[in-house]
């Protein structure tokens, strides 16, 4: 559906003099479609508008009702934009306007010379449009105060959430640790019995060592037995059962010498298994430390997300405490723009008269 150009008025207004009459005219039951662009100045020099001011305009309608709505900056200029609600044109008359300007924490206000519209009788039913208070400036202000609100709610509740994390990952990082001290331990004591293993080991291939000499000492003594036996030709039995001994001794040797060399190798062996635990000990020890430092910076990241969560949480707040203070600040500009009317002032002007309290 195609939409209905909008016609816009430009008009300058200056602070330093409230008397310059500038008049605007509008058609009563217009709606959405016309706009006055209205340029401020400050003693014929254009009043530079802050990127990030608040504009208002208050518009005083021919019964005596009060419009209190958001304006807007004219595109990237220096002009504020003024929308003529159907509200403000509801009632045929003179009207008169004037923009206000605001910081974003309602510490400073500067309001323009006052315009005015002249708003011409339309010949539709005057009771189809009540004539009302309209205050859409206020409302988004408490608007904007309740979300604030919540968005600090909001931020409390994840920052809560993150320092429960936070928490827990320290006492992952702590359990981490005590492994990591276990398995070193464990390694240590791996180590150790790997030496012992290794020391019954060297000990086992003396005992061997030395049972062959023994049984190499007792072959060679029979032999010689032997030979002076046969040497001889005397004692012959004597020394046959000599030799025969020896021969006794010499294999009780050899046998003692099998049995340590076999006792040798398993201790070697039981040295080597030793060795492999004490080094599969070493690696879960390394991997316990390893885990550990990765849940310590696990944990330090979780303290920084918690900060961070906590500073959201700190600046939604001040939000909604300053859009809280726009909130009142609008009421009482409402209350007390609620308590002026017109007429002739002393100098002979017709103007916005403030009743007294």
């Amino acid at each position: 559906m195609a939409e209905l150009n909008k016609i816009i008025k430009r008009i300058m207004v200056d602070t330093a003099d409230p008397h310059r009459n500038t008049t605007v005219r509008a058609k009563q039951g217009d709606k959405a479609t016309r706009c006055v662009s209205v340029l401020i100045l400050d003693n014929g020099k254009e009043y530079e508008i802050p990127a990030d001011a608040v504009l208002r305009v208050n518009f005083q309608k021919p019964d005596g009702h009060y419009c209190y709505n958001t304006a807007t900056r004219d595109a990237d200029t220096n002009r504020v934009l003024v929308s003529l609600t159907n509200q403000m044109l509801a009632v045929a008359g003179r009207a008169e306007c004037e923009v206000e300007i605001t910081t974003p924490d309602t510490s400073q206000t500067l309001t323009s010379a006052v315009f005015v519209v002249e708003i011409e009788r339309g010949l539709h039913n005057e009771e189809a449009i009540k004539s009302a208070d309209e205050m859409t400036a206020l409302e988004e202000t408490i608007a904007k105060a309740e979300q604030a609100a919540a968005d600090a709610k909001t931020a409390s509740d994840k920052a809560v959430e993150a320092a429960g994390k936070v928490k827990e990952v320290h006492q992952a990082a702590k359990d981490a640790q005590a492994a990591a001290e276990a398995a070193k331990t464990a390694a240590q004591t791996a180590q150790e019995q790997a030496a012992q293993s290794e020391e019954k080991a060297a000990a086992a291939e003396q005992a061997a060592a030395r049972a062959k000499e023994q049984a190499e000492a007792a072959k060679t003594a029979a032999e010689a037995s032997e030979s002076k036996a046969a040497a001889a030709g005397t004692s012959a039995e004597k020394s046959a059962q000599e030799a025969q001994a020896a021969n006794e001794k010499a294999a009780a040797a050899a046998a003692n010498a099998q049995t340590a060399q076999k006792d040798a190798e398993a201790a070697r062996t039981a040295a080597q298994t030793a060795q492999a635990n004490a080094q599969a000990a070493e690696n879960a020890a390394k991997a316990a430390e390893q885990a550990a430092q990765k849940a310590q910076a696990t944990a330090e990241a979780a303290e920084q997300e918690a900060a961070k969560a906590a500073q959201v949480a700190a600046t939604a707040k001040t939000a909604a405490e300053a859009a809280q203070e726009a909130a009142e600040a609008a009421a009482d500009k409402a209350a007390k723009a609620a308590a002026v009317h017109l007429g002739w002032d002393a100098d002979g002007y017709f103007s916005i008269i403030e009743e007294d309290a």
